[in-house]
């Protein structure tokens, strides 16, 4: 059993936003509570999504407010917007699943994939933790990880890096 998520360290939660230390400390031992908090961002942000951004702004760093930023100025918030509006057509469910299986221990024996596996993530996100990525990529066989300084959580909504990450997974499999 490899936990993913160690929700019971605080060092987990470094660098991260208060919100999010919230969510991921009810998820593990409120999983109750949980339900409804989705629920309430579930129908938000079916009805607004163009809300996200705002709503999230205070937990990004730098980086991504300047990624998202500039969607608005590249005239491409839209197609952003969409990927919101997609996320919670169906309801709150994922999001609620999402943020309870991350905190519990996955019964997954990581020797046995064969495939390769590739990991990105910015090591100034403040949406998720770094720490667990760090410790999940050590465990992983096959696995090339990208931590990159100074980018946060928006990799593929970056001009640059999401050319980045298409370009070594197109050289990865030539």
């Amino acid at each position: 059993f490899y936990p993913v998520l160690n929700t019971d360290s605080l060092s987990t939660f470094l660098g991260e936003f208060q919100n999010n230390k919230f969510a991921f400390l009810i998820s593990r031992h409120l999983p109750w509570l949980l339900k409804p908090i989705c629920g309430y961002a579930g129908v938000r942000y079916r009805k607004h999504p163009e809300r996200f951004f705002e709503d999230i702004k205070p937990q990004l760093c730098q980086w991504d407010v300047a990624v998202m930023e500039n969607l608005v100025v590249r005239g491409r918030m839209k197609g952003f917007v969409d990927h919101i509006k997609e996320a919670y057509r169906q309801g709150s469910n994922a999001t609620y699943w999402d943020a309870y299986l991350v905190s519990r221990p996955w019964e997954i024996k990581y020797e046995n994939i064969e495939a390769p596996i590739f990991v990105w993530h910015g090591e100034s996100d403040r949406l998720v933790p770094i720490y667990p990525a760090k410790q999940l990529v050590t465990e992983l066989p096959n696995c090339k990880s990208h931590f990159i300084d100074g980018v946060g959580h928006f990799l593929l909504e970056s001009e640059q890096v999401g050319r980045d990450i298409v370009r070594a997974i197109k050289e990865s499999s030539a």
